[in-house]
């Protein structure tokens, strides 16, 4: 990750991370969870069976019936009906393992990340920072090109590129 991370635009790393997770470590996944966290799967709303608790904002309603709809074990496995559930949507980092409520135990990280997709679409991109840093065991938020550590990565007779785009400071 880190050669290929500092070759890309900041804004693209966190989405070349994730994909590389993917590519890397497909058993994090279940079946069609990848392809309704990018939008390739359609869900049909009308199949929803659970019951949207009060709590949930209007705005997020959509996003749960979705996820409702297309993982219906795992909306019922929440329990959003049982407390904690209205003091997580709340919480300022609702994304970390242990803002959870108990009765999420059971959900594997990329769940969680599809849950706060669903309820929280706010903290998705910190979501998403903590799962590529897991999944990838290195931080994606890479430091300042070091001009002296990437000529030590290389023999001194390899030619180094770098290419500048408008409006970049090198």
């Amino acid at each position: 990750f880190n050669y290929v991370g500092r070759s890309l635009f900041k804004a693209d790393r966190l989405t070349f991370g994730m994909h590389l997770v993917h590519g890397m470590n497909p058993e994090m996944f279940k079946e069609d969870e990848w392809e309704f966290f990018v939008g390739l799967l359609v869900a049909n709303v009308s199949n929803s069976q659970v019951q949207i608790p009060e709590w949930v904002s209007a705005d997020r309603r959509p996003a749960l019936e979705r996820l409702s709809a297309t993982f219906p074990s795992l909306v019922m496995g929440l329990k959003l009906s049982q407390g904690g559930w209205d003091q997580w949507v709340q919480s300022p980092k609702p994304e970390a393992r242990n803002e959870f409520p108990q009765s999420s135990s059971g959900l594997r990280p990329f769940q969680q990340m599809l849950v706060v997709q669903a309820l929280r679409a706010d903290r998705l991109q910190s979501a998403m920072e903590a799962f590529v840093t897991d999944g990838l065991g290195v931080a994606i938020n890479l430091s300042t090109l070091n001009l002296g550590q990437v000529s030590s990565e290389v023999l001194p007779t390899t030619p180094i590129m770098f290419i500048v785009t408008p409006g970049a400071d090198p």
